[in-house]
Formats: C-alpha cells, structure tokens, sequence
C-alpha cells in the first residue's frame, strides 16, 4: 500500500471515572481517623453533607455561567440522577476526606474542618462537570461536553483527563488550536497525575494526540495499570499503524475486536497480504449489517486482488444498478504498473521457480519455429494436365478454365516465396505486407492463409494468427496442421470454434499414420494436456525439425522432467544453431538453478563465443525480443542492449518499426516510461503500428509515466483489435475504476474470464489518505 499517514479525526476511548478502583492507603486512613462505633453515623452525616454541598455548589455554578448551556435541559438533576445510578464519585478519597472534617469538627477544630469541607466541595463540583463532560461526549454533544470539561479543569482538580477529553471535543469540532491548546495543558499538568494508575494511559493519549507514535508505544509498553484495557489495544493498534507495522496492528485489534471492527481488521488482513482472512471479515461484516456500502466496495476490492476477477464485476455492478450516490468518494484507488516485473530479485525467483510457460508463452514458442508452406508444385502440374486433357476432349472452355488457374497459382506462389524469403531474412512486416496484399486478390489459398496466420503469430498478434488459421483449415481440410494451430490460438484468445475442433479430431482419426500425421496428433495431445502422450510420440518418431523438438522440450518441462527438458534442449541448438530463441531456453534448462551472479558469468561465457547476429532482437518475432529483453534484464546488461538498439535506430533508415518496438519494450523495463511511451506514440502515429500488443504496451508505459487518460483511449484501441486480451481488459477496468466509471469497469472485468487471474503487469493500491481515515477507528 501508499505511504500511511496519521489521520486528524480519530475518536479516542472515553475516560470514566467509575472504571478506577481506589487506593489501598485511603483504608489505613479511615481505620486511624474513625472510630468503630461512630462509624455508621459519620458515614449517614457525611452523606448528607456531601449532597447538600454539591447541589447549592452544582446550581449556582450552572447559574453563574448559562451561556455555555443554552438548551432548557435540567443539568442539576442529570448530574444528580448519573451520580446516584453510577456512583461517578469515587469513594475511596472523599468518604475519607468527609470522615476526617467531621472528626475534627466533633473535636472542636472547626476552622481546620470547614478548609477541608472547602476542598471536598471544590472536588466534587470538578468530579460531577467532568462527569456531565463525559455524558454529553457519548451522546455526541462535543461543544457542550468541551464546556463542561473546561468547568472541571477551571476547578483546578482533574485537569490532566478533563483537558484531553476536551481535546478530543476541539478535534471532533475541527478546532485544531483548541485542540492543541487542551493536549499541551494535558501535557504541563500530567505531572500531578504521577502516583495515578492511569499514568501511563494519559501519557499514551497525550503522545498519540501530539503525533509522536514511538513515544505513545513507549508509554503502552510501560503501562501503569492494566485499566481500559481494551481501549490500550485499540491505541497500540492505530499506534503500530502509524509505524507502519499492520502486523502489530492486526494483532492488538483482535483483541480488542468489537462486530463492527470486523472491516477495519479484514483491511488490515489485506494490507498484510493475507487476502482469504480480509475476504472472511468482510464477508462477517456484511452479514452483520455493517457498512453495507462501504464494506461491498472493499470486498470488491479485495476479490480483485485475490484475482477473483468475476465476483468484483458482480458487485461493482450491483452497486452502480442501485444507484448509490455515494460510493465513488469510496476507497478511491490509484492505477500503477506492478512493481514485481521490475524488481530484480523478484524477476530471479521466478525465472528460477518457473518450471513452465503458460499457454500462450507456449503457443509463441512453438509457432517460432514453425516451417512456412510453399506452393504445391504437382498440384500446378495437375492443373495444367487437366487443362490440356480437356483440350483433347474439345471442352476448350474447361481447358481455358483449368489453364487461367494454373497462371493466377504461379502468380500466388511467385509472391507468397518472396514473402518468405523477406520473413526468413528478419523482415517481418515486409513479408506481412506482401501476404495481406495478395490475399485480398486470393482470399480463398489455404497456404497463403496459413502463411499469413503464421507471420501474424510470430509477430505476437494471436488473434488474427488465430483467424487466419481458421480460414487456412477450412479451405484445405487436410490441411492438419493448420486446423491443430487453429485450436491451440483460439484457445489462448478465447475463440474456441468447438465445432471445427470436433471435426477436425475426427478427420485427423481417419488418417493413415504417418509421420506429418502423427506430429498433428502430439500437437493435439499438447492442446489436450496430455503430456505423456507428446512423450511417447518422442519415443516412436525420429525428430527431425526445430518445432517437433521445441514440443517435447516445452512438454518436458510441463512435467518437470528436467533430464528430458536438458536432452532436448541440446537437440534444438544442434539443429537452430543460429537461433537466439533456441540458446536462451537452452540457458534456462540448464542454468536457470545457479546462484545470479554464477548465472551471469555462466550464460555470458556460454553465449560469447557463438557470435550470435543481434538481427533476431532488432527484427526478430516478438517472443525473441521479449525473452531476451528478460534475460539482459537478469544479468544487468539491459542498459547495454538499449543503448545498441539506439544505435541501430539511428543508421536504420528502412526497417525502423521492429526496432524502435524493442527499443519501447526494453525502456519499460528500464523504468524509463516516459521515453517508452513517447516511442510507442511514434509507432503508432508515424508509422500506423496499430495491432493489439503496441496498443497494450503504450497504455503500460502511458500509466508509468502517469498518463492515465492516454493509457485508457489506448487500451480501447487495443480491445477493439482484440477482445479476448484478459490484460488488457483487466487493466482498462482498473483505469475506470480510478475515474469511478464503475460500470464500466464491471463490463470490462466481466470478460476476464480466466479464474484466479493475476495481471502480470497492472495493479493498484487504495489511495492512503482514504484508507488511514477507516483503518484503526478508535472507540
């Protein structure tokens, strides 16, 4: 969370008289100064002199002072009836001091008993406005409590607990120089207060309200009395807040835990990271009738940190279909990037701990080394034979037929090998443009479909990867590899077409085994998760390319099988030995377990020698560029490869897109937002680079740099190019909680499908200020 600050209106425990039990000396006193026989006669005597004192002092001070009591309630009878009902005046040191008066005064020493009758007066009129103070404080009446308070202290008797009692009146009033004023005179007079069991709880108090938390948890700590108890529990609690020790805080509020505490601990819960707890409080919260608004806000709130994406869309909706005013001044939150993606230590356990990639990692993988299709020559030579054998039938028109397609397919297969060629020499976007040129001439070539599909694969665009895939299939049944590419794309992007899954298994199933044949099947068992399944077909065929060994290797480390992983992994550079992608996952097979700086010493001694072409990460696909943006990044070199990537920019003066793009990517990485989302701004303006993922990267360096309001057109462009982008729809909704559009954040979470979803780039925090002020609230 954002750095806590101390909240100015914090209501604290209610000091009552009642609740202090008397000294032991006052008893030794009585036994010395009153005989046993006289004893029930000077307690009745005393009694009444006692009353009889303290209604004349308790109506003429009310009289004397009636525009500080400006209502027509009887003030003299409250103080009468409270003290009556709760004996509010301690016996222990005026019943002593009553007994003493009538002792001398019985003895003839009636100038001596009439002082100290003086002072039991003066007492108890102090004593019965406190009191009053303490009444009008708990019914809410903070102006007229302040004065009565301010009566008790002018007796100049219980001025320490009447003068922070008043301050926190001031502070409930919002008069902060009374406020103080009462704190500093509780402060010069709390050394009358030294011999007190509740020392040390005025002391807390003081310091608390002084804002000085290591004094008030010093005097909690050294603690006088075990009095106000629960009261001292609230106090250490908001005290470790203060400090930002929410464990602590946590702690001493469990056990000073009242029902409607519950949203105040299950915030803590989730200020200490322990999600579960804080949704159970809420929940118990809830179900009690608390805050019912507030606490649905929070548990939304919540739900979205525990990655419980649905049932936060389900309650923001509801609260904005009820159309309640006042929820969006609510636990306000602030959007940022999450800090774990740039934290080095943290990039390092979990490059250690990942035994696998997820399904779209995995996907990119295998469709980097994927083989492009080219034209069918005997398919041309059919064609052409077809043509001529109709010419010897006399069907001339079904030979012009047969004989003008057999031209236009050369024509196709003329600029689909071009288009290849300029992909296979790194030139990515040439060979797309070239593809989608010719496409809208021959929208129905399987091969110039699965070609393009596979190009828009390599440059990380899953979904159109995943239509063009689709097309490529549907046009050419037999086309098996096409239609297992076309379900494992849909179903990273969430376009599962179950129909032609089906259809496609049951083709497939039809097939004469053969080698092609049984690769398809492994790729369908990957899809199917059934690894051991991918393993056996290891075992059967004899592997020959980059992508079936790409296969088993992502397969063995699906299982943990590092042995076979490690086999793999140097099977792939032995046929890609020139591939930056196939060395990078054979270094996190290998070395991944060793110490960092091992690790780096280890992979840069490795990769040295191989005198690798920086040409895959200046024009390479976009999973190359990504993983080794990531590996610099672990072995401090991310610097370096920015400052290459300048260089090239500066003399590139045709190919300039991929590598400004990696350029962007690597300054995010860098935590030089502002320079990344002005790179991405010239992508997309300059150069029309518009597909989903420069989109999507912009909107993170635009939130970076904290420009929120850019990052949301951005992100809105990116979901119209594609919907099924779970990051991008998680962090548009975040941005629109942030500007309390909570509707339509409920829309854009609710196609956050994926359960238990964590972005790996997006979080937010409740703003501070907002959450001090419901944290900790003292009773």
């Amino acid at each position: 969370m954002a750095e806590e600050q101390l909240p100015d209106e914090e209501e604290i425990s209610v000091i009552e008289e009642e609740d202090v039990s008397s000294e032991e000396s006052s008893e030794s006193l009585d036994k010395e100064l009153v005989p046993a026989d006289k004893k029930k006669k000077l307690i009745m005597i005393a009694g009444a002199v006692l009353l009889f004192l303290m209604l004349i002092i308790l109506i003429a001070s009310l009289m004397g002072d009636e525009e500080d009591y400006s209502d027509d309630y009887d003030y003299s009878q409250e103080l009468d009836t409270s003290l009556q009902r709760k004996r509010l005046i301690p016996p222990s040191q005026l019943e002593v001091m009553i007994k003493k008066a009538n002792l001398l005064y019985s003895q003839g020493n009636k100038k001596e008993a009439l002082h100290l009758f003086k002072q039991i007066a003066v007492h108890s009129e102090s004593i019965s406005f406190y009191n009053l103070g303490v009444a009008r404080m708990k019914n809410g009446q903070f102006e007229l409590a302040r004065k009565a308070f301010k009566k008790a202290i002018a007796q100049n008797d219980k001025v320490c607990v009447s003068a922070i009692n008043a301050a926190v009146c001031s502070l409930k009033l919002g008069h902060t120089k009374l406020h103080k004023y009462y704190i500093d005179l509780a402060s010069s007079s709390l050394q009358n207060e030294h011999n007190s069991p509740l020392y040390s709880y005025y002391k807390t108090l003081i310091e608390f309200y002084k804002n000085r938390p290591l004094e008030a948890l010093s005097s909690l700590t050294h603690q006088t009395s075990k009095y106000f108890q629960q009261q001292q529990n609230y106090l250490r609690a908001k005290v470790a807040f203060t400090l930002n020790d929410a464990l602590q805080a946590s702690t001493y509020l469990e056990q000073a835990i009242n029902d409607d505490d519950l949203a105040t601990l299950g915030m803590l819960y989730a200020r200490l990271g322990n999600l579960d707890l804080a949704r159970k409080m809420l929940l118990k919260a809830l179900e009690g009738g608390y805050a019912p608004i507030k606490n649905s806000l929070a548990l939304a709130h919540i739900y979205l940190k525990s990655g419980a994406v649905q049932e936060a869309s389900t309650i923001y909706k509801s609260l904005y279909d009820k159309d309640h005013k006042n929820y969006t001044t609510i636990y306000p939150i602030k959007v940022m990037l999450n800090p774990d993606q740039f934290d080095l230590k943290k990039v390092q356990t979990a490059y250690t701990d990942r035994d696998y990639y997820d399904d779209a990692k995995n996907l990119e993988l295998i469709l980097h080394f994927a083989p492009y299709k080219i034209f069918d020559a005997l398919d041309t030579v059919s064609y052409i034979k077809k043509g001529s054998a109709n010419i010897y039938i006399d069907d001339i028109e079904g030979a012009k037929l047969y004989l003008s397609k057999s031209t236009r397919f050369s024509k196709v297969n003329q600029v689909i090998a071009s288009a290849i060629n300029d992909v296979l020499n790194r030139k990515l976007k040439k060979g797309l443009k070239k593809f989608l040129s010719i496409a809208k001439k021959h929208p129905k070539h399987a091969i110039l479909n699965y070609n393009l599909a596979l190009t828009y694969a390599k440059l990380g665009n899953l979904k159109e990867a995943n239509i063009y895939f689709s097309k490529s299939y549907n046009l050419d049944a037999k086309n098996y590899l096409a239609g297992v590419l076309a379900a494992m794309t849909g179903n990273v992007v969430g376009k599962v077409n179950t129909k032609q899954q089906q259809l496609f298994k049951e083709n497939l199933a039809k097939e004469i085994e053969t080698a092609d044949i049984a690769f398809v099947k492994a790729l369908s068992a990957f899809v199917d998760k059934n690894y051991p399944g991918v393993v056996q077909w290891s075992e059967e065929q004899k592997l020959t390319t980059s992508m079936q060994h790409a296969l088993i290797l992502l397969t063995a480390k699906r299982l943990k099988n590092d042995q076979l992983a490690q086999k793999f992994s140097k099977e792939l550079i032995s046929i890609a030995p020139q591939d930056i992608l196939a060395h990078l996952l054979f270094i996190h097979t290998n070395y991944k377990e060793l110490p960092h700086k091992e690790f780096s010493i280890k992979t840069l001694h490795y990769l040295k020698p191989l005198n690798l072409s920086l040409n895959d990460i200046f024009y390479g696909s976009h999973i190359t560029q990504s993983f080794f943006v990531e590996y610099t990044f672990l072995t401090g070199h991310l610097f370096d490869l920015s400052k290459k990537l300048e260089d090239q920019l500066a003399v590139e003066n045709q190919n300039i897109e991929p590598i400004m793009q990696a350029l962007a990517y690597s300054k995010i990485f860098l935590q030089k937002h502002e320079e990344a989302y002005v790179l991405y701004n010239r992508l997309i303006d300059e150069y029309k680079v518009r597909d989903s993922n420069t989109l999507f990267y912009a909107a993170l360096a635009a939130t970076g740099a904290d420009h929120h309001d850019n990052a949301v057109a951005l992100l809105e462009l990116a979901n119209l190019k594609d919907r099924f982008n779970q990051e991008s729809r998680y962090a548009l909704g975040l941005l629109y909680i942030e500007n309390k559009n909570y509707n339509a954040a409920a829309t854009q979470f609710s196609k956050v499908i994926k359960p238990n979803f964590f972005s790996e780039h997006f979080t937010f925090d409740i703003d501070s200020e907002s959450l001090d002020q419901e944290l900790i609230m003292l009773k």
